[in-house]
């Protein structure tokens, strides 16, 4: 899964006046807006090994009935 997330830019939508505030504030803003995307792909990764997880328990499922019920069924039926 995708996701997709419009940031506006520090300087369209400042929260803080620049006269008031020094230069670390801008880097804390910086820092956080890069932290921002990199969560967002965390939570796409995240979600994607949760659907292949659960595909995979649903597969290993197909398997043990196939390997512990039709197989040895069919396997008495030629016999």
């Amino acid at each position: 899964p995708r996701m997709h997330m419009n940031i506006t830019s520090q300087n369209e939508n400042s929260e803080y006046s620049y006269l008031s505030s020094n230069s670390e504030m801008d880097d804390v803003f910086a820092t956080m807006n890069s932290l921002i995307y990199k969560l967002l792909r965390l939570a796409e990764v995240e979600k994607t090994c949760q659907l292949m997880a659960d595909e995979i328990e649903k597969t290993r499922r197909r398997v043990n009935g196939l390997e512990y019920s039709i197989i040895p069924n069919l396997s008495e039926t030629i016999h």
